[in-house]
């Protein structure tokens, strides 16, 4: 079966749905969009399309299912540039996004890219400056905006992805 190309978008919009950094309204609107792009109908779509009116608890999964066949890395690699300008406004998201990479690379330690491998300890630094063990909230703050800055491009959405661009 051909990957539908909406696949990566999808996956990449679930990234920032769990982060936060997208709404419920984003992703309806991101459908939307894909919908009135495709020649023929598609169950999926529609479906996430009628989702206005639930959470993102109730949608992840869907986007989930329209992105399972996307590359994960990737999706991650859009969500760190996501992060990364989302940091730059809001410094105190940074705890939640530090617990929401540890989960991400428990859940992908098997597949996961060299280059993401400092998501492993990202919360590690929170733990330790929050117990007063090592470091500082600011420094897991800094390294944490410092690792994400290299994927800073990765985010840029593309023409058919332009509902999900937000902060």
């Amino acid at each position: 079966m051909m990957m539908k190309l909406y696949r990566q978008e999808a996956a990449n919009l679930r990234m920032t749905l769990i982060a936060g950094i997208v709404s419920v309204d984003d992703v309806v609107q991101w459908a939307e969009s894909r919908i009135a792009s495709l020649d023929e109908y598609d169950d999926e779509l529609t479906d996430l399309f009628l989702a206005s009116k639930t959470t993102p608890q109730d949608v992840e999964p869907m986007l989930r299912r329209l992105g399972q066949d996307a590359d994960q890395n990737d999706a991650i690699r859009f969500l760190m540039g996501r992060m990364h300008r989302a940091l730059l406004e809001n410094r105190s998201r940074a705890r939640d996004f530090a617990r929401l990479l540890d989960r991400l690379w428990i859940e992908n330690r098997n597949t996961i890219s060299e280059d993401l491998n400092f998501m492993a300890g990202v919360d590690d630094d929170f733990c330790l400056a929050e117990q007063g063990t090592y470091g500082t909230i600011d420094g897991a703050i800094d390294y944490l905006i410092e690792q994400t800055k290299q994927f800073n491009n990765n985010s840029e959405p593309t023409d058919a992805a332009s509902a999900i661009r937000g902060p």
